[in-house]
């Protein structure tokens, strides 16, 4: 306010209005003189959050990010990097916060989820397992931790019912090769991460159905896991995918993208079948739908043609489930990679 005098220029006037801030004009042109707004000034913070109609929401992130620094000062930096998140996640902080104390209070607990003695059901556990881990990183101290583990439970200490991954031979060749009985079955995750397998190509794809019509069709040299979503994180102690070419089908939908993600950041190398703009202008509008919205804030690691697909299904969210691709699609580019 103190530089006002300064700012204003030769033909240029102060105006006064509304709660608290002020407009500076110019007046332009040779005859007919044009006032132009040249600066807004608030004079006061209250008045620029009434200006945006924010004080509700500025009063609510006030108060959250005082509660959290109370409570858990190391979260200063986190805080600073993830100013949006303090007001998108209002609706469940309470919750966030008696899962941080109880690990906090309880380090390493050694107990299933289901045991943990909080008001919190374990589904909302799992289904924050992203957000817990980055805040318990910041709260939690080293030895609390176990860095070589991707999956939170064994990350945190907890115990771990182990998933069942289901394989199918595709190729009853390869299925003799490797002496299992079954051409379908499902492993626990640690016991598939010690097999032995003469296999180099190797398909994960998302829908279960989908993964078991493509038995016997003629795919040589392949065998199929079911990725089932998200839950590809558990694929993450498959130490012998790094040694075998790895193939990712999903759906055509930001989620579908985000999962083949997520599979990159422990197989880089994985290649994705079936999600570029080649099989989208292939598919008719009639097996189209609409997805849902993404709950990512970072970019998926993409390679240029799936960008491209990626930016189509996140314009209004749009989908294309893998299971209504033609079939004949399919078996042409499968049939081209695995034939």
């Amino acid at each position: 306010r103190e530089n006002s005098k300064q700012i204003l220029g030769p033909g240029e006037r102060t105006v006064k209005r509304g709660f608290g801030y002020t407009y500076h004009l110019a007046e332009s042109g040779l005859k007919a003189k044009n006032r132009e707004p040249r600066l807004i000034e608030f004079e006061t913070r209250e008045d620029y959050l009434r200006f945006l109609d924010r004080e509700e929401d500025f009063a609510i992130f006030r108060n959250r990010v005082a509660q959290l620094l109370f409570r858990f000062p190391q979260l200063r930096t986190w805080i600073t990097g993830n100013v949006g998140k303090i007001l998108e996640l209002e609706p469940i902080w309470d919750r966030i916060v008696v899962v941080l104390e109880f690990f906090q209070a309880n380090p390493r607990p050694n107990l299933y989820l289901r045991e943990l003695s909080l008001p919190v059901d374990t589904k909302f556990i799992e289904r924050n397992a992203r957000l817990l881990d980055a805040l318990l990183e910041e709260i939690l101290p080293d030895e609390a931790i176990d860095q070589e583990e991707e999956i939170f439970e064994r990350k945190y200490g907890l115990q771990w019912v182990e998933p069942l991954i289901r394989v199918c031979f595709l190729d009853s060749a390869l299925q003799q090769s490797c002496a299992e009985k079954f051409t379908d079955f499902g492993l626990p995750v640690r016991t598939l991460a010690t097999v032995n397998w003469p296999v180099n190509r190797v398909l994960v794809i998302e829908n279960l159905t989908t993964l078991v019509s493509l038995r016997d069709r003629g795919l040589r040299n392949v065998i199929g896991l079911h990725g089932h979503g998200y839950r590809v994180a558990n694929f993450s102690v498959l130490d012998w995918l790094t040694q075998c070419e790895v193939y990712y089908w999903g759906d055509i939908d930001v989620q579908g993208f985000e999962i083949l993600s997520l599979f990159r950041r422990k197989f880089p190398h994985t290649q994705s079948l079936l999600m570029n703009r080649n099989t989208i202008d292939r598919v008719p509008k009639a097996s189209m739908g609409t997805g849902k919205p993404s709950r990512w804030r970072s970019e998926p690691l993409l390679r240029e043609d799936e960008s491209e697909a990626y930016l189509w299904a996140r314009a209004e969210w749009r989908q294309i489930e893998q299971e209504h691709l033609p079939m004949d699609l399919v078996m042409k580019v499968l049939g081209e990679r695995f034939g």
